[in-house]
Order: structure tokens, then sequence, then C-alpha cells
């Protein structure tokens, strides 16, 4: 009578596969990203007004310190009205594994931000422990910009449509490095030609691809080194469209005036498991399809036995 189940087994076995296959493929995608994990995108932060909504995204420097776009921050009045959240693929401090820390200094490279190349400093209140926790991780800051035509990933918790909310997941996706003289990254930059300490990255031949709202201060890593943080966002994806980063490299020493530590320090650990580019599954999907195959394995040798 057993051996009578053997086609629902079957069955739930294709259902398992398929369905968490179809999740990572479509749910996971913020135009043309897929669900970080909780180890490849380790150094992003989420940075919100304290009881209020999020702001925007920052990166861990150091274990004090996290890097974002001026123009993020721009209109707060005090560093304490901030929060910034760390060890969490969510953006809210109620997020599983969600460490909300408060801010104690904040500093802008101009009190008038351009949408270009301005970049915010901030001081956590208290140090972060990343030695043996792969979900926190800093990065190292690279000294020179990308190459033209270099892939780099980006990620953040933009949303999918120019309204629309910030991503729940955070998301990453792998764009090139363009030319500032391009007529797509003059335009991103409201027309005018880019500056010295700004970065044009993305994809405008191929639509559907790129940084959207509240993708903001979003770092790009080129070779497992932080260079730029998200200014501009672009025009969600959309055909002939980049985004512009401040460039980090070009802000060097202004970064370590202000963390007076050596903040150029081992890059995240990158294990294997999707989610490294923006071309896999995220490793919580894999994990699903894992579980589900060894429950059915379980039931399978019950009902034979």
């Amino acid at each position: 009578m057993y051996r009578q189940l053997l086609p629902i087994i079957a069955c739930l076995y294709l259902w398992t596969t398929l369905s968490v296959d179809s999740t990572s493929d479509a749910e996971s995608r913020i135009v043309g990203g897929n669900n970080a994990t909780f180890y490849v995108c380790s150094h992003t932060v989420a940075i919100r007004q304290v009881n209020r909504d999020f702001l925007c995204n920052g990166v861990l420097i150091s274990s004090r310190d996290v890097l974002t776009a001026a123009s993020c921050v721009s209109n707060v009045r005090n560093e304490s009205d901030l929060v910034v959240v760390a060890g969490t693929i969510g953006n809210s401090v109620t997020a599983p594994g969600a460490i909300p820390l408060s801010v104690s200094k904040l500093w802008s490279t101009t009190s008038n931000p351009s949408r270009t190349g301005d970049i915010a400093l901030l001081r956590l209140n208290a140090t972060l422990i990343t030695g043996g926790a792969p979900w926190i991780s800093v990065v190292e800051l690279g000294t020179r910009a990308p190459t033209v035509n270099q892939s780099c990933s980006l990620c953040g918790w933009g949303s999918g449509t120019i309204s629309g909310p910030p991503a729940l997941i955070l998301q990453t996706i792998n764009i090139n490095v363009q030319s500032n003289t391009s007529p797509n990254c003059t335009r991103a930059a409201g027309g005018t030609a880019l500056p010295a300490n700004a970065i044009c990255a993305g994809d405008p031949f191929q639509a559907g691809r790129g940084a959207c709202t509240h993708d903001v201060g979003a770092p790009l890593m080129c070779n497992g080194a932080l260079h730029g943080v998200l200014t501009v966002t672009g025009g969600c994806g959309g055909l002939h469209e980049v985004s512009v980063f401040a460039d980090t490299a070009a802000h060097l020493a202004w970064i370590r005036n202000r963390t007076q530590t050596e903040v150029v320090v081992v890059p995240p650990n990158k294990p294997g498991g999707g989610g490294s580019g923006g071309n896999g599954p995220g490793g919580s999907a894999q994990a699903s399809v894992q579980l589900g195959m060894m429950v059915i394995a379980v039931v399978t040798a019950f009902v034979l036995r």
C-alpha cells in the first residue's frame, strides 16, 4: 500500500525543485538583480532615520566607520537622527540578524553636495566585531579608479520601479564601468561633464539591468575592493541609462584623516553559493532545495521500509 505513495513523492520532489527555482528567478529580481546572501554583500548596511523610514545604503570601511553618498544625509540635522543596520539582508531594525547601531559623528565632503562625486562618513557609537562573523565584514579601499569595461558588483535595497518602495531583501548585480565622456554618462550627470572624482557604470545597451530608486549610497565593488558609492541612480535599468558613483579613491586622504585608523583591510569572505554577482540564485533558495530534498528522502525511506 505504501508503494502507491511513490507517485505523490515524485510530484512533491518536482514541485520543490521547480517552485524554489522559479522564486529565485522571478521574485528576487530587482531591475535585473538577484537576492543577495549574508556572505556576498556582508559589507553593505542600511541607513535609516530613527523610528522612521529607510534612507539609503552604506558600506563598512572599518569596524566603526560607514561610507555613503553625501546627498543621502544632506538633510539630516543631527547624527543622532540616524541608525545603521548591519548583519542582515533585510533593511529594518527588526530583520533577522539585524544589529542596529547609533551614529556618533557625521562628516561630509561638502555642505552643498553634488549629485556626482561627494561622499559622507558616519562614525558608529559601537565597534562591530567582524572577525568571526562572515555576515559582517569591512571592505578594502581601492587606490585608483577602475578601468573602462571592467565588471564590478553593486549591492543595494533599490526598488524595481522609479516610484517603488525599497526592496525587502538586499539585491546584487554586476555592471560594467563606462567612459566618463560617453553621452550616456553625460546625460546621467544632468548634461554636464562628469568630474574627476566620479565613476560612470551600468549596462546602457541592455535594458532591464541597473540601479534604481533607493540604491543611493550603494557600494561599487571591483576586484574585491571598494571603488565607489552610488550618487545618481539613472533610469532604473532603462535602455541607454547608466549610474554615477563618487570615486572613493579620489577621497582616500579625506577618509583616512577622519577615521584615524587603518581602513584598508582584508576584503570580505566570498564563499561559493550563488549571489556572487547577480547571475545565480541566492544561497537561501539553494538551502531550501536541499532541505526539501532531505525531507523527501526521509519520507521515502520510511515508506519503503
